[in-house]
């Protein structure tokens, strides 16, 4: 299994062009998080040229979607000024997912981020989705096997 890291930052913007340059800012990052190890989920290439395609809530509501499948978040410089990046902090905070802020130059680069507190929560949460597979499995052989539990 690879870690699935999040990259949130500023998106919106006055200019066709500065939402390219945001969308670039994310892909440079998205390129160290390769170069880390890990698998960048970068919803603002995704959706660059979706503009009026559908409401500001329902590209928030796809992007939770997407942050809430990740092992950890980066949120690159500027994500303050964003309200869709501020709530995507919120989430990861509430979800005790491993956070980098680039605004603030943490004391581990990039690259120990990811070794250090990406892929150890990669490992437990499999480790749990593993657990919990294995439970839905046992609780469902009874039934399969025609006996009926209890």
């Amino acid at each position: 299994m690879i870690p699935l890291v999040y990259v949130a930052g500023p998106f919106t913007a006055p200019t066709a062009w500065e939402i390219e340059r945001n969308v670039r800012a994310v892909e440079d990052v998205g390129a160290l998080i390769v170069k880390a190890g890990a698998y960048p989920v970068m919803p603002h290439a995704n959706t660059r040229y979706f503009h009026g395609t559908a409401s500001a809530e329902f590209f928030y509501l796809g992007t939770m979607s997407l942050l809430i499948a990740c092992h950890g978040a980066i949120f690159r410089d500027g994500w303050r000024g964003s309200a869709g990046a501020r709530r995507e902090h919120e989430r990861a905070v509430s979800l005790s997912m491993p956070v980098y802020l680039e605004d603030e130059r943490e004391r581990l680069t990039l690259f120990e981020w990811v070794s250090e507190c990406v892929v150890p929560h990669a490992l437990l949460v499999e480790a749990d989705v593993r657990a919990a597979h294995m439970s839905v499995a046992q609780r469902m052989r009874p039934a399969a096997e025609g006996v009926t539990p209890g």
